[in-house]
């Protein structure tokens, strides 16, 4: 009830792409998911993490892998909620952490 038109169309999108929301409140809950290969993160959001992590946008990382930038924006969706993070800034940080840039 307290999300903001922008969250919950973008849970709404990650959701139809086959993905999973986890409302924040609930993702203090539980442990942060570790990224690192075998974690759940496919290759093709590792990619995406690592074109983040460079500064690029979404549409610039869309032109990159060939895809769309809805696609694009499901990816860093999922990355974010996988990794715990806050932002595409901390989601970037996190892999860098986890040695995966």
């Amino acid at each position: 009830k307290t999300a903001s038109v922008a969250v919950i169309g973008a849970a709404v999108d990650l959701v139809l792409a086959g993905g999973r929301y986890l409302p924040p409140r609930l993702a203090d809950l539980v442990a942060t998911p570790r990224i690192a290969p075998g974690s759940g993160l496919t290759g093709r959001q590792v990619e995406v993490v690592r074109l983040l992590a460079q500064g690029l946008a979404n549409k610039d990382i869309a032109r990159s892998l060939g895809v769309s930038p809805a696609t694009v924006k499901t990816h860093v969706a999922q990355v974010i909620a996988l990794t715990g993070a806050t932002n595409r800034t901390d989601a970037a940080l996190r892999a860098r952490e986890r040695g995966l840039l």
